[in-house]
């Protein structure tokens, strides 16, 4: 039986992190089908079976910054981009080629659809986490086992994993951190970054241009209490002040930096309750299933069918569909 699925990704060595989407998506495929089934093509590997797919999944990560040439997938297709508040005209270009468009910025679903991709075939799908990569408690190196029960100690008032690559963001860890000095920056991947969050008591993030970004599920799914600023349409996937604590404004985001520092009670029931709806509604596996409940692919094949946003709140609840019961390996780096 040949393989059904083809991935779509440059090879690791070659853009020096394995950290996004593509990993993410790859990973709950293989849960799906099985790792012989889902195969990982480089853009400059061996291409000889290029074409030869029951689907072909493009992720995007980045490509147009990478210097790749340009390269068409195959159809039938699924495209995911993540980067269109980054470089919009090149992923709507390359829109154009899919036959399904799933966009993780609303206002790009927007966009496009202004710009000429078909309503029917494109649709919002929010950043996710893997909890294999990213729990809380401690990660078991020699297990490959998250211990969720264990409660690490709190070392820092506040931290920042990522980086520091956008002027605004700059700013506002140095105003935060000059405020607070028992802070932590370090820039790590999967449960080495989820320790992190697990001894801080408070993770802070800022977006790059109103972007939901993938630390904001990282967090939540670390079990941490997250402080990020006021994003358009996050109150269409959780509650602030229930689920996580929004700021406007540096100002503001001291403010409350501290509060929730001083105020632990508040601070670990919004972390709880947090967590609890990333492990819901916020995994990747949950927006990989509905990708393809989405396009029907695979349909009647056993692959679990899910009602489509199941992230998205409705009178203040997140809808239940259930998982698939995987029992699958960790999250690791290779392709």
């Amino acid at each position: 039986m040949r393989p059904r699925i083809d991935s779509y990704y440059p090879d690791i060595a070659i853009v020096s992190r394995n950290d996004g989407g593509p990993l993410y998506h790859t990973h709950c495929l293989r849960q799906l089908f099985g790792q012989d089934n889902v195969l990982h093509l480089f853009p400059y590997g061996d291409l000889s079976r290029k074409g030869l797919f029951d689907l072909h999944y493009w992720v995007d990560h980045g490509e147009d910054a990478c210097g790749f040439p340009e390269w068409k997938c195959p159809k039938p297709n699924v495209y995911v981009t993540s980067d269109t508040h980054l470089g919009y005209d090149y992923r709507l270009k390359k829109a154009r080629e899919f036959d399904w468009v799933f966009c993780n910025q609303k206002r790009a679903v927007e966009d496009f659809i202004r710009d000429g991709i078909p309503g029917d075939r494109c649709f919002w799908l929010p950043h996710a986490f893997d909890p294999l990569a990213y729990n809380r408690g401690i990660f078991n190196e020699k297990t490959n086992q998250w211990m969720t029960e264990a409660v690490p100690e709190k070392r820092w008032d506040v931290c920042f994993v990522g980086n520091l690559n956008d002027a605004e963001r700059a700013d506002h860890l140095d105003r935060l951190f000059k405020a607070i000095p028992n802070f932590h920056w370090d820039l790590r991947q999967f449960h080495e970054a989820s320790a992190i969050y697990n001894a801080s008591k408070v993770c802070f993030n800022v977006s790059v241009r109103d972007d939901i970004n993938m630390r904001c599920f990282e967090v939540m799914g670390s079990g941490a209490f997250l402080l990020t600023n006021w994003i358009p349409t996050l109150d269409e996937l959780i509650v602030d002040g229930v689920h996580l604590v929004t700021y406007k404004g540096m100002d503001d985001m001291v403010e409350k930096a501290r509060y929730y520092i001083a105020h632990d009670e508040e601070r670990e029931k919004i972390a709880r309750q947090g967590y609890e709806w990333a492990q819901l509604a916020g995994t990747y596996m949950r927006r990989v299933l509905e990708v393809l409940s989405r396009t029907g692919f695979f349909k009647g094949e056993g692959v679990p069918e899910i009602p489509v946003e199941t992230w998205r709140l409705k009178n203040g609840e997140v809808p239940n569909p259930g998982l698939p019961d995987l029992q699958p390996e960790a999250v690791s780096s290779g392709a």
